[in-house]
């Protein structure tokens, strides 16, 4: 089962995946992304079991598939990982956005044994939580632009569309208690295979 993990920035992506990686106390796989050790291409559960592979690197503030630099790439990371973990599962912005490719080649390799899951945070909620992340990290508030916050919203709930209209399997998950849902929703895969 592959599960990837959609919404705009600002919607939690990153921070459902973080519970995941918390909750099963997983830890890097031996490769580095692209070479670097400091950048895991993936994390797993502890000892041999192949139950849960988690995709992309989570060492920033923002981690996931992001980090990958390609579509075809992600394409890849994400096939040699199913065929050995029982759930994969993955995150990011360029993949969270788009359908093309990377969807066509989602559910014509896996059909049902893809999962696309929709955090249905509002857009007034992602603009905030942006705006607060630029401020941690710095950044003032002069070049923030929630215009481009409001086109990632739009364009990821295109994509849902678009999944649909091509026989994907859609999931939406409330964003008030996502961290906990999406790890409802990984265990019970983890633990049906």
């Amino acid at each position: 089962m592959i599960i990837q993990l959609r919404a705009p920035m600002g919607g939690g992506k990153t921070y459902c995946m973080r519970h995941v990686l918390e909750a099963y106390k997983m830890q890097p796989v031996d490769e580095g992304l692209n070479g670097s050790k400091k950048r895991p291409e993936a994390y797993r559960v502890p000892g041999k079991d192949p139950k849960l592979a988690v995709l992309g690197p989570y060492v920033a503030t923002c981690g996931g598939m992001d980090a990958v630099n390609s579509v075809q790439q992600s394409i890849d990371i994400i096939n040699k990982y199913a065929a050995i973990y029982n759930v994969v599962t993955y995150e990011g912005m360029m993949l969270g956005h788009i359908y093309g490719r990377h969807g066509e080649a989602m559910i014509s390799k896996y059909g049902d044994d893809h999962l696309f899951v929709f955090l249905n945070t509002p857009l007034d909620v992602c603009i905030e939580r942006v705006r607060k992340r630029r401020e941690a990290r710095g950044a003032d508030g002069k070049n923030f632009d929630p215009k481009n916050i409001k086109q990632s919203y739009d364009t990821v709930w295109s994509s849902h569309d678009r999944v649909l209209c091509n026989g994907g399997r859609v999931l939406k998950i409330g964003y008030k208690d996502a961290p906990k849902d999406f790890l409802k929703l990984v265990r019970r895969y983890a633990n049906a295979r």
